[in-house]
């Protein structure tokens, strides 16, 4: 961010009490200091920065991105580890920042994050790994987003806005 790099920042979240500013080469954490004055302390800057905005989500207790490098990392503590494999990160490569986005859910005790590309899906289960999800008659999984409501899942289209359920027994 314009504090530590002069870098846009891209995304800002919060995550266990603290913001993060994700600009392009760096990312950078603020905490509350009890300052009335300066209410916001910087606690930590990285340099791995983020390489799409739409990208950045949190699973579970942890923060998952694409990161500057064009792989995708999870926070832990103030660092990030790598969670994506090379066939991930050509996909990502490939695409232009813009048009990749993520959204979350838990279901059945699985925490799912799902990176969308135009022509692909990548979702990483935080037990499994990585598998690729489409929908019929899509090389993608046409769901944009994902929302808990009355302890179920709620699924809306990338389409046409359609609202579904994700029902863990469908096949």
């Amino acid at each position: 961010s314009a504090e530590y790099q002069s870098d846009r920042i891209l995304r800002t979240i919060s995550h266990r009490n603290e913001l993060w500013h994700f600009g392009q080469g760096s990312v950078e954490v603020w905490g509350i200091t009890g300052d009335a004055d300066a209410p916001f302390g910087r606690v930590a800057v990285r340099d791995f920065g983020c390489r799409a905005a739409g990208s950045v989500c949190e699973v579970s207790d942890t923060l998952i991105w694409v990161n500057k490098r064009g792989e995708v990392v999870r926070s832990n503590g103030y660092d990030d580890v790598r969670i994506s494999h090379h066939a991930i990160e050509r996909d990502i490569r490939a695409t232009d920042p813009g048009d990749i986005t993520a959204t979350t859910f838990a279901l059945e005790g699985h925490s799912f994050y799902v990176l969308n590309m135009p022509t692909r899906t990548w979702v990483y289960d935080a037990l499994y790994g990585w598998s690729e999800w489409t929908s019929r008659q899509s090389a993608r999984w046409n769901i944009s987003t994902c929302a808990a409501f009355d302890n179920r899942v709620i699924a809306g289209s990338s389409e046409d806005g359609t609202l579904y359920e994700i029902d863990p027994d469908a096949t």
